[in-house]
């Protein structure tokens, strides 16, 4: 109903009772690993106030795993595109627990040519600018075909489709929002000149 709320995108359970939460943001605002942070954190509070054996309820705690795929650079000085963060013990340089996972994808830093990865196939057909870039992976893997006959499926649909469109026109209004922040009422007149413009 809100969608300034923390509202995941992709909300996912696995059969032994992980929870997976898969982010995808396009526009940098500086804070992505902080807010996976209290993304994952939220999602573990959850498991404890939901867990009716109180004695037991730490020890019950699944791992929350938080999944950032970004269309712009985080960390700046690599190009290396998947990049796994965890709690770790920097005394003895292991991993202490893995009960919160964050897991950044970054879009830009996809190599051009495959690497022969699963994760490589995935991220350029979610990078896809056109239908037949996305077409020339889903040989790949099966995967990545059933999610192309999908995404057809979809968007052949009037109806889904007018519902992406109004998303992309709140989109585009936050956004506004965002960057005219402490200057109201350009900001107004950009989001009027918006809605005008989708009326039309």
């Amino acid at each position: 109903k809100d969608e300034r709320k923390s509202t995941v995108d992709v909300l996912a359970k696995t059969e032994d009772g992980r929870l997976i939460d898969v982010e995808i943001q396009i526009a940098d605002h500086h804070d992505m690993i902080k807010r996976s942070v209290y993304y994952a954190s939220k999602m573990t509070a959850k498991q404890v106030h939901k867990n009716g054996d109180k004695k037991n309820r730490y020890l019950n705690i699944k791992s929350s795993i938080i999944i950032s795929i970004v269309d712009f650079k985080i960390f700046e000085d690599d190009n290396i595109y998947f990049n796994p963060l965890v709690w770790y013990n920097l005394a003895t340089n292991e991993v202490a627990t893995d009960v919160e996972l964050i897991y950044i994808l970054e879009l830009p830093k996809i190599p051009p040519n495959d690497d022969n990865k699963k994760l490589w196939t995935w991220l350029k057909f979610l990078k896809s600018n056109t239908v037949e870039e996305a077409e020339s992976l889903k040989n790949k893997i099966p995967e990545v075909d059933e999610a192309m006959n999908i995404y057809k499926k979809y968007m052949s649909d009037e109806e889904y489709k007018d519902y992406i469109e109004t998303r992309e026109l709140m989109a585009e209004m936050d956004k506004n929002e965002y960057y005219f922040e402490g200057q109201t009422q350009k900001a107004i007149e950009d989001v009027c000149t918006l809605v005008t413009k989708y009326k039309a």
